[in-house]
């Protein structure tokens, strides 16, 4: 049995692909391939490795001469080595970002959402296009990256918006390095700026007021506004396609929360005004101006964030109110935080990673608690001293004598 070749062309199906010429030792006749495939084995791995090339017999055998090479150094395995060379610029691991299936680990148990897509896609254009195009990933340095925050700043953006696209490149790049796309993750080395988290802006009870005022029950945005108050979820949480029918139990009073930030999920107990929304609801859907997907019959709110985002802010502009829709979930944690709840509570019900992170954004309503326990301890030491003195005096007066 003849032995195989190392470098072995590959022919499509389909003829238009067929374009690079090749020559048939044992036909001693030229083909048209799409073409080569090579094979190696790799002795770290202790595996039969192929790479696909799609360029002509030169370029095929360039490439086996560098995996060769590679093999016999042995510091990196070959599969390894293939997967660097297929990310070459920053739109390729992009590429390979979006296009990589759900990867459970330890503490990520969700499918990345499309507005983690859609943020990273942003930073990723961000950075390529003042930087001048399709950068390729060997020359993206710390000095090149500080250039790109110094071109930021020049053209007004603010340091909070460059951390958020410093955050989403790093974490890129993190993904990239744990998949071995890379061997380096640059932003590691970057300082990203010093910048106060801005405080909770929770409703006042006024305000609250004045929302139901324009928005009353019955009304197309009522059911919308009330879970957010009552459930303090974030944007998408409670949108399509994370929460679904199937996550409200009716019967039983329930709602889950599935898909939240970091994998996390919550349960609520729905009381008897959120259940009536819900059941409302459930007999008058929601429907959306030209569009007949069928899918939307499966969530109560078949809507995406960006749409959502701005007609809450319509309300509440209309209402009077110089609010965001994010502001309904802190108006939600703040009381909570405010009437005494405990962190680790609240904390849960918020769907925050940790009690530090609670703490940290909601510190303002933690020292106003404090104070107003301060105040409370005082008034009753007080009372009880004046509680005190008055049975002193009654004892030791000469009536009781």
């Amino acid at each position: 049995m003849a032995k195989k070749l190392p470098i072995r062309p590959v022919i499509s199906k389909k003829p238009r692909k067929n374009i690079y010429d090749y020559w048939d030792l044992e036909q001693q006749v030229w083909i048209k391939c799409a073409g080569f495939d090579i094979h190696l084995w790799d002795s770290l791995t202790q595996t039969q490795v192929k790479r696909r090339i799609k360029a002509d017999f030169e370029a095929a055998k360039m490439a086996f001469n560098d995996m060769s090479s590679v093999r016999e150094k042995g510091v990196v395995s070959l599969p390894n080595y293939i997967r660097r060379r297929s990310v070459s610029t920053i739109w390729d691991l992009f590429n390979h970002y979006t296009n990589a299936k759900s990867e459970p680990s330890l503490r990520h148990r969700q499918t990345r959402s499309p507005l983690t897509i859609e943020r990273t896609r942003a930073a990723v254009n961000a950075f390529a296009t003042t930087l001048g195009g399709n950068l390729q990933i060997s020359t993206i340095t710390p000095s090149k990256i500080e250039g790109y925050i110094k071109s930021r700043l020049d053209t007004n953006h603010t340091p909070g918006g460059i951390n958020v696209d410093l955050r989403t490149l790093k974490a890129l790049f993190s993904w990239g390095l744990k998949k071995d796309y890379l061997t380096s993750n640059p932003f590691l080395k970057v300082d990203m700026f010093r910048v106060e988290p801005s405080s909770p802006r929770p409703l006042t009870q006024d305000e609250i007021a004045q929302l139901y005022a324009v928005c009353p029950r019955g009304s197309r945005w009522y059911p919308l506004i009330m879970v957010y108050l009552l459930t303090g979820a974030r944007l998408s949480e409670v949108l399509k396609p994370k929460l679904s029918w199937k996550d409200i139990d009716l019967e039983y009073g329930t709602l889950t929360l599935p898909m939240r930030k970091g994998g996390k999920s919550s349960e609520f107990q729905i009381k008897s005004e959120l259940l009536e929304v819900f059941q409302n609801l459930k007999d008058h859907p929601y429907t959306k101006a030209n569009s007949s997907d069928p899918a939307d019959a499966a969530y109560p709110f078949p809507f995406n964030a960006s749409y959502i985002s701005h007609k809450i802010k319509a309300i509440l502009n209309e209402a009077g109110i110089d609010a965001t829709a994010h502001d309904l979930r802190d108006s939600f944690v703040s009381h909570l935080v405010y009437l005494g709840y405990s962190m680790e509570d609240v904390s849960e019900a918020a769907g925050h990673s940790s009690i530090k992170v609670t703490e940290r954004h909601y510190y303002k309503q933690l020292n106003e608690r404090k104070g107003r326990m301060a105040i409370d301890l005082q008034d009753h030491i007080i009372e009880s001293q004046s509680r005190g003195q008055t049975n002193s005096v009654s004892k030791t007066s000469p009536e009781n004598e």
